[in-house]
């Protein structure tokens, strides 16, 4: 078709793995981490749209707004495509891209919310600014495109390589700290860590009970639900059966797993964090 025609999304599904695991030339700069993990170098990927149905005027402007994966299903169904269909919890933010329409429809993202390894993250629009909670015993730090080794963010610190990032991982008490909170509009590189702020309370407290909501089982009032995981080899049920069908995969079942198949289930599982009710 005609370029003058089509509606076009250059986006990433997770930041580059860079050097801890597997460095490939890719890069997170200057972003905090890499793919796998919560901080926002494996989360917050460039994105842009294309269309021949966005105003001239809104050519190379940008949105600031929180948006996940899950809304380009409905926004370019909706939008572009023009059909009255929704699939899942995504939001249509093609009103939002054209100009449309500027309401607001994402305040919070949850993400990662594990309640087999204990951890999980939540990015909140709150008191002026995005503010990130995150439930991670772990540290990681900023990693040079050129060579993958841990490069110096921010210039005060003396972080080079890998043994002066472990340092500063255990000497700040970033490794240490099971919960981390950071003001991504002021520092989106994550390094700072406002837990233990007094002036931060009320942020933290509102963060805390939305990230319980997500976290907790529905049995127990939140929204999660035990793992789809399950006890067989799914990867092997996967390619027999691409194998079957010419190596295109779709539905393989035609119904849902039984419970006890579920390798993770959630009523042995879940671990209460010391925060929520």
């Amino acid at each position: 078709g005609d370029v003058a025609d089509m509606t076009g999304v250059v986006t990433s599904d997770n930041g580059a793995p860079q050097k801890p695991i597997g460095s490939n030339g890719g890069s997170n700069w200057p972003l905090r981490g890499y793919k796998g993990g919560l901080f926002d170098g494996a989360l917050r990927v460039p994105a842009f749209v294309y269309s021949s149905l966005i105003p001239e005027a809104l050519h190379g402007t940008k949105i600031d707004s929180l948006m996940h994966s899950t809304d380009w299903m409905n926004t370019l169904v909706n939008g572009p495509a023009g059909l009255d269909v929704t699939t899942g919890d995504g939001f249509n933010f093609w009103p939002m891209i054209i100009g449309d329409d500027d309401t607001v429809l994402r305040n919070d993202i949850p993400i990662g919310m594990d309640y087999v390894d204990n951890e999980g993250a939540l990015i909140m629009y709150t008191h002026d600014s995005y503010y990130k909670f995150v439930k991670y015993e772990d540290c990681e730090a900023w990693y040079s495109p050129k060579s993958g080794n841990a490069t110096i963010l921010p210039e005060s610190y003396d972080i080079v390589d890998d043994d002066a990032a472990t340092s500063w991982c255990d000497e700040s008490g970033d490794m240490s700290s099971a919960y981390k909170l950071y003001d991504l509009g002021e520092d989106p590189s994550e390094t700072t860590n406002l837990i233990d702020n007094v002036a931060y309370e009320p942020v933290l407290s509102q963060m805390q009970e939305l990230f319980c909501t997500y976290f907790k089982p529905t049995y127990a009032g939140g929204y999660a639900v035990t793992s789809a995981y399950t006890n067989a080899n799914s990867d092997h049920d996967v390619f027999v059966a691409g194998f079957h069908n010419d190596d295109y995969v779709t539905f393989w079942l035609d119904a849902e797993n039984e419970v006890s198949s579920y390798r993770y289930p959630i009523e042995e599982n879940y671990v209460k964090p010391d925060f929520c009710y």
